[in-house]
């Protein structure tokens, strides 16, 4: 007997919608495949600590266009005047019927997402630098040599220097030297400790809104 339930997998979301159905008792969504709305939470919690406000805020997503992306640009596209863009590796980008939601969405209070898929065609500011791991968690990828790929897409500190004042986010767990050096991940300019923070508190938010939603 439960109130409500935690689900955490690397299988589809369909899964956890049918689980939902079964009497009426929600579901958590702490991952899925496809996206990972917690982690979502926990970032703009973040950016939001960092800066003051999520309003306003031009992000630099690079890397995999992964359920953590997927996260990003449906939570950012709730805020106004952001510019969200995400560098990814052709093959590799956002589900696109992802991307044009959110878009159309964020249009709406004035926010922006594009991707590209070229690090030669960097935004002229970026307020946060975002990455994640290249290998998802429980996922594999078809092309054995993708990680060439994806080797243009490692951020350095010389990509950071591009920017003043830019913040660096990691979902975390990390590996360095592989879609970041250790100096920004490590460095002054990175906020992904505080970052990792948020994940409890978020997580506890989370819980007290559906059960609060309940009891009221």
């Amino acid at each position: 007997m439960l109130d409500l339930l935690v689900a955490r997998t690397s299988g589809p979301v369909e899964d956890m919608k049918l689980l939902s159905s079964q009497g009426g008792m929600p579901v958590i969504n702490a991952m899925a495949a496809e996206e990972h709305p917690t982690q979502g939470i926990c970032d703009l919690a973040a950016i939001q600590l960092a800066r003051g406000s999520v309003d306003g805020t031009r992000l630099l997503y690079i890397g995999e266009g992964n359920n953590t992306a997927t996260a990003l640009a449906q939570g950012l596209s709730h805020y106004a005047g952001c510019q969200v863009t995400f560098l990814t590796p052709e093959g590799y980008g956002l589900p696109p019927g992802v991307l044009s939601a959110a878009a159309a969405r964020g249009a709406a209070v004035g926010t922006t997402l594009e991707e590209r898929h070229t690090m030669s065609r960097l935004p002229e500011h970026a307020d946060i630098v975002y990455t994640t791991r290249w290998q998802t968690t429980g996922t594999s990828k078809k092309d054995p040599a993708w990680r060439e790929a994806f080797r243009p897409f490692f951020i350095d500190a010389g990509l950071l220097d591009r920017w003043h004042g830019t913040r660096f986010m990691h979902d975390l767990p990390a590996h360095r030297g592989e879609e970041v050096a250790g100096e920004v991940l490590d460095g002054p300019r990175s906020i992904a400790w505080s970052q990792a923070r948020m994940k409890l508190s978020s997580a506890m938010a989370a819980l007290e809104w559906i059960v609060t939603d309940r009891a009221g």
